[in-house]
Formats: structure tokens, C-alpha cells, sequence
């Protein structure tokens, strides 16, 4: 009996340690570095941001997008564009997903999002909020039309961290959709000191 009492201790000790070095945050090794493909968490709010090199000039990038057709209510001041995007399609076999790996909600849904553009001297930086996930298929528990904030699906402890299976394939599919989007000429980086 002695020895079970030991080795149940031993057991409960052991897993209590290993636990020490996990974050809380990103749901990993705190030593190991995590790829959120560009999305952030901001004031429990999820964003994307990215920033892209580009030799064009404000108006060329801006006519690209307008050209486009996917940026509407385009507002442009001083360095700045705003815009929504409306019924995007999540390009998931772009991102190299089949339909049968690809989270259901992504295939079943279109996003609608708020879109900053900010510009500086040969790039600009992209950054999507308030990404609403609007349902196009019927369903029994859905209607068509019906929206929800994407932060249902990618984050947990109260907005605080990301869900492992949002980092896993949807952040990817996100991330290679916005970024047809937005790239103009392929030659991005991710910085916060851009």
C-alpha cells in the first residue's frame, strides 16, 4: 500500500512539473516559439495584421484595390484607407487544405471584417478587426445570414488565449486568404516595428 501511495505521488508530482514551463497565452512550451500567421489579440478582440513592402505608390495600391473589388466603402485620408471586406470565401485550397480538413465553419461561412491600411515610405500595413463570420448554408442549429464574431471559434480563457485547433489550420487558411488580398506584388514581412 505504502508503495501505490508512493507511486501515485511520484505520478501527480511528475505531471505538476511538467506543466511549469507551459503558456498560458498561446497554449504551448513557453520556449517554443508559436506562429499565429499574423493574428493578435488585442483588448480580448482578434486581429490580423500584416506589413507589406511594395515599391507602388499610395494610389497605385489603392486603384489595385479598388480593382479588386472585394474592399467596399473605401474612405482614404491622410496615409490612411479604410474599407470593409464583405462575403469573402476562405480560400482553403489555395492554403493547401482539402474540404474534408478544413473547419467547418470556414467552408459554411463568409467573412465580413473592418480594414485599416496604413502607409510609410515603400510599404504599408493591413489590419483587419471585428471579423464576423456570416452563415450561407442552412442548417438546424444556423440560419442563412446569421453572423458571430470569429473570436467564438479562435479564442478561450475569456479572450485571453488562442485555441490550439484555431493556430492549427484555420490561422493558416485566414492568413493565405487575406494575404491573396492584400499582397500586391508577394514581398510581405511580419513587424511591429514597421
Amino acid at each position: 500500500m505504502k508503495i501505490l501511495i508512493l507511486l501515485v505521488t511520484l505520478f501527480c508530482v511528475n505531471i505538476c512539473i511538467a506543466q511549469k514551463d507551459y503558456d498560458p497565452i498561446y497554449g504551448a512550451p513557453k520556449n517554443k516559439k508559436v506562429d499565429t500567421q499574423g493574428f493578435k489579440i488585442s483588448n480580448g478582440k482578434l486581429i490580423w495584421q500584416k506589413v507589406y513592402e511594395c515599391k507602388d505608390s499610395i494610389n497605385q495600391i489603392i486603384s489595385n484595390l479598388k480593382r479588386g473589388g472585394i474592399l467596399k466603402k473605401i474612405e482614404i485620408s491622410d496615409g490612411t484607407v479604410t474599407g470593409s471586406l464583405k462575403d469573402v470565401d476562405c480560400d482553403y485550397k489555395g492554403a493547401g487544405f482539402s474540404r474534408g480538413l478544413t473547419p467547418m465553419y470556414l467552408i459554411s461561412d463568409r467573412l465580413t471584417c473592418f480594414v485599416l491600411i496604413e502607409f510609410k515610405k515603400e510599404k504599408y500595413r493591413v489590419t483587419i478587426k471585428n471579423i464576423q463570420l456570416v452563415n450561407v448554408l442552412e442548417s438546424p442549429i444556423s440560419k442563412v445570414g446569421e453572423s458571430e464574431p470569429l473570436e467564438t471559434y479562435a479564442l478561450k480563457k475569456k479572450n485571453t488565449a488562442f485555441k490550439d485547433t484555431f493556430l492549427k489550420d484555420a490561422a493558416t487558411i485566414l492568413n493565405y486568404t487575406f494575404n491573396k488580398i492584400f499582397d500586391t506584388n508577394k514581398n510581405s514581412e511580419n513587424d511591429d516595428n514597421w
